[in-house]
């Protein structure tokens, strides 16, 4: 590619109002445009990032045998109902009305309309076990959308369905690609970490979800420095991993009847029950936030959760009396069947106290996973500092993250709904086993850029830059063995598939460094009359900015291991 018939859109100033480095950079560097709000166009730099991301997913999939199709983006409505999640999906979902007053729905994800294309496909239980994906924009009316493509109304995901006769397949297949994901993320260096998670919406019972680490991510992460665990602020978790810290002996719960005003006990052993409302209209009104008894809740956290009404409203007290038959004060998460939400800081608590339901009494030496189920966790207190104590030995420590994918066991979720199934041998109905696989391909891009930058531009990798080589002539126009040398590199670059651009254009050469250095073009070939006349042109290396002066005749071979070294 000459640069003169390239279309660079690189920009200087560092944009206004726009704190993420990422979302900064991808517009400085020319890969993407902001049409409207949550929605932008990727120009050619940023496409050819996007494209070489696509390819590498599909060839980590191809070798275990996963089959490309595409989906509409269309869907119908009646699908949605029939999988009942047209009433819990919430708003997120976009529709569109056709002139016959149809309505359809912008897909935000596939997994109704896969499976109904496997009812009609598939009819043996000897066509399976089957992997399906497809690289397809989703939408999503996203509330507030922000950090550039981090968090879009329109987005391109990565999304595959595996189809089973039982479940111990889908097993074999969900750890297949759990490996398969982490190898993707591998091979384009990013720093991340899976962890157990909760499915949400997506139904189903176990899955898994993909962290690349950010200081500007929107998740967090917290790391028991003791234990080889993780947790994001959805995990749901056997919390008997966290008994192992300490040896503290369970004790038998104790219903006890004690003062209010001088509660002696309740001090950092007691977990209050804040009763708040939720926007869940025809399920529970109400949830339950447990937090310790000297922190307080941090209403921006807790808004942020999908069932939390907003703005954050506490229950009064003829609420909270109908649903527990007690006043504030007592109020405690055992026997209220409403949904639980626990900060992060009483994961480990052990014998703890809580309120009994019943005025002036609580219960004393209670136990996770014993006595009360592990709710869902999430950070929902307020705390300056990134790490909470544990005991004096162990702390927390919790890492900003940034989702790039999640893989899911659905099991039987849709395909009983949808009445997908085949027919054993023996003649009876068997509903198919499903799992579903997502990778976030426009988000991906924006964690690497995250993790590989400096104050110059962005640094990329070997296998995903827009381009390997950049060939920078000084005085092109004005040198002709600068540009006859220029010419034989670039034309040696092409023969050997590298993919180079010859910066020929007539500009000055602090401008032409300063783009190759911003748009992160990880080797750059430097052709002076400084270094002709002694048969060297220099190299340097964006990764760590090193000069080389190299021989002419050996410039291809020195850039092929290179490529071969940073990619």
């Amino acid at each position: 590619m000459r640069a003169s018939k390239y279309l660079f859109c690189t920009v200087k100033e560092i944009p206004h109002n726009i704190d993420m480095t990422s979302h900064q950079l991808m517009l400085r560097s020319g890969m993407i445009r902001k049409t409207t709000s949550g929605i932008y166009t990727w120009l050619p730099t940023g496409l050819r990032v996007l494209k070489k991301i696509e390819n590498i997913i599909r060839e980590e999939l191809n070798k275990i045998g996963a089959i490309e199709i595409l989906m509409p983006i269309l869907q119908p409505v009646n699908l949605w109902h029939t999988s009942e999640r047209w009433y819990t999906y919430g708003k997120e979902l976009l529709k569109v009305i056709d002139r016959n007053n149809n309505i359809h729905i912008l897909g935000p994800t596939h997994e109704e309309v896969i499976t109904y294309l496997i009812k009609k496909e598939i009819h043996s239980y000897k066509q399976l076990p089957l992997i399906l994906y497809q690289v397809q924009t989703k939408f999503r009316d996203e509330l507030r959308p922000r950090g550039g493509v981090m968090r879009s109304k329109e987005f391109l995901m990565k999304d595959a369905y595996s189809f089973h006769a039982n479940l111990s397949s889908l097993k074999i297949t969900y750890h297949k690609i759990h490996e398969i994901y982490s190898h993707i993320f591998q091979r384009i260096k990013l720093k991340f970490e899976n962890i157990e998670a909760n499915n949400g919406e997506m139904g189903g019972s176990i899955s898994h979800e993909f962290h690349a680490f950010s200081h500007n991510g929107e998740n967090k992460i917290s790391f028991p420095n003791k234990l080889n665990y993780s947790s994001n602020s959805e995990k749901k978790d056997n919390i008997k991993q966290f008994y192992n810290i300490k040896k503290i002996k369970e004790k038998k719960n104790n219903p006890f009847l004690t003062p209010i005003k001088k509660p002696y006990y309740l001090n950092e052993n007691y977990i209050k029950t804040i009763l708040v409302k939720t926007n869940e209209k025809n399920k529970h009104q109400l949830a339950g936030l447990l937090i310790k008894n000297q922190d307080s809740i941090n209403k921006h956290k807790v808004e942020k959760i999908d069932i939390i009404y907003k703005p954050l409203t506490l229950a009064n007290k003829e609420e909270i009396y109908h649903l527990t038959q007690s006043n504030t004060e007592s109020v405690g998460p055992i026997g209220l069947n409403i949904p639980l939400i626990a900060d992060l800081s009483v994961i480990n608590m052990k014998n703890f106290i809580i309120g009994a339901n019943e005025n002036g009494k609580y219960l004393k030496n209670i136990n996770w996973g014993k006595d009360l189920p592990l709710p869902k966790i999430a950070d929902i207190k307020k705390n300056k500092e990134e790490k909470n104590k544990l005991d004096k030995d162990n702390t927390v420590d919790v890492k900003r993250s940034i989702e790039i994918g999640h893989i899911f066991q659905l099991e039987q979720q849709y395909s009983k709904k949808i009445n997908a199934y085949v027919l054993e041998p023996n003649g009876h109905k068997n509903f198919l086993y499903m799992g579903c696989y997502g990778i976030g391909i426009t988000r991906i891009i924006s964690a690497i850029i995250e993790q590989n930058h400096d104050h110059k531009g962005i640094i990329w990798n070997s296998e995903i830059s827009p381009f390997q080589v950049a060939i920078l002539p000084i005085n092109l126009h004005k040198s002709t063995i600068v540009q006859e040398i220029s010419e034989i590199i670039y034309n040696i670059l092409k023969e050997k598939n590298i993919e180079v651009i010859l910066d020929d254009r007539n500009i000055h050469p602090g401008v032409m460094f300063s783009e190759i250095e911003l748009i992160g073009i990880p080797h750059s070939i430097i052709v002076s009359n400084r270094h002709i006349h002694d048969n060297h042109i220099e190299y340097k290396s964006r990764c760590d900015n090193k000069k080389k002066l190299i021989k002419i005749e050996n410039i291809a071979n020195f850039i092929i291991d290179e490529i071969k070294n940073t990619s």
